[in-house]
């Protein structure tokens, strides 16, 4: 019997001290353990002063859109710009100021799981999770949930994708918000319900995904499916608060600037 409960007890210790060193090693502790260290060696900090080393999950609490962001727990050096040479996710991120992370976040534009403390689950890359991160070369279909489809200074793939979708003649089997062949299929919520590289294949080639498709095969180049997959990607519909929304072209213009 007692050499049971050592054994056991033994069992218990390793268990405890396991799960103390993987909760001690973390995936976000490592990552602010590395930046740091990188902080400490003068390789960045803003204005070069150094903050305080603490290993902390960091969040950005947004009530008015619904969002809880965690992403710079391991993006430290998003709003560093001395952290432009360095690699991902410390690097710093392109116009900052234009979209400040207190005010905007990050899953707003680019999608993922906000609360999620993982790379894979904050990437959104786990089952059930239906908004995984936009790659960036899609990114700009983000932009339509505040700003004006038409205006290129914001969004020129968005707007190139919205051209391209009437010079070849879509709106004459589908249908977008209304507008298009009546009885036609509907895209509205077509950004929501598949992946940005299902979207790209199926323009590519419709009846390699789905054999039975009438859509016809237009011989897209992969510039013309990538730009019509971003204009695709902008059908999502979401509530934004109307103060995130730019009223005009001018300002948007003005913003751009």
């Amino acid at each position: 019997m007692s050499k049971l409960f050592a054994f056991s007890s033994l069992v218990l210790l390793i268990v405890l001290a396991l799960w103390a060193w993987k909760d001690y090693n973390r995936e976000w502790r490592i990552y602010q353990k590395t930046f740091y260290a990188l902080e400490n060696k003068g390789s960045t900090g803003i204005n070069d002063k150094k903050r305080e080393n603490r290993y902390e999950i960091k969040q950005i609490d947004l009530p008015e859109l619904k969002r809880t962001d965690r992403c710079i727990t391991c993006h430290l050096g998003v709003e560093d710009p001395t952290m432009v040479k360095v690699k991902l996710p410390y690097k710093v991120h392109p116009n900052f100021s234009q979209h400040p992370f207190n005010e905007f976040g990050c899953t707003i534009c680019h999608l993922g799981q906000g609360r999620a403390t993982t790379v894979k689950a904050a990437h959104g890359e786990v089952r059930y999770w239906e908004e995984p991160m936009l790659p960036l070369k899609y990114i700009q279909a983000s932009c339509a949930k505040c700003h004006l489809i038409s205006n290129p200074s914001v969004a020129p793939d968005l707007v190139l994708g919205m051209k391209k979708y009437e010079e070849y003649g879509c709106a004459d089997c589908h249908i977008i918000d209304g507008v298009g062949e009546k009885g036609g299929i509907d895209l509205s919520l077509a950004g929501k319900h598949r992946s940005p590289d299902w979207h790209f294949a199926h323009l590519k080639d419709p009846q390699a995904l789905v054999p039975d498709s009438q859509m016809p095969n237009f011989g897209l180049t992969d510039e013309d499916a990538r730009v019509l997959t971003v204009y695709l990607l902008c059908l999502r519909k979401e509530e934004i608060p109307s103060r995130y929304v730019c009223p005009s072209p001018k300002s948007e213009i003005s913003e751009a600037k």
